[in-house]
């Protein structure tokens, strides 16, 4: 089968989207954080979490690829660098 999938909010995922997700044919999810539920880090310290090891690992052992989608150009890129180095940050034609 195809990668067919979905993405679901960290703060909805469940073993109840399991028979769910596997009668849709649905075999790829993408876990996402919003900046309101801590973001990034929040995500990270989720994913540690043991309920949720556990219920990733569920999911693999059924045949699906779990993926994080989390918005990290903050994290990799971090605004305190932008006074000493504003050619790594993207800028329109007024500056």
């Amino acid at each position: 089968m195809k990668g067919r999938g979905v993405i679901i909010l960290n703060r909805d995922f469940s073993a109840e989207w399991y028979d769910l997700l596997k009668d849709c044919n649905i075999n790829r999810i993408g876990l996402h954080s919003l900046y309101q539920n801590g973001g990034l880090q929040g995500h990270l310290e989720w994913l540690q979490s043991p309920y949720v090891c556990d219920l990733i690992a569920k999911f693999e052992k059924g045949g699906f690829e779990v993926l994080n989608e989390v918005h990290a150009v903050d994290w990799l890129l971090p605004r305190k660098l932008y006074e000493e180095h504003k050619s790594w940050f993207r800028m329109n034609e007024n500056g």
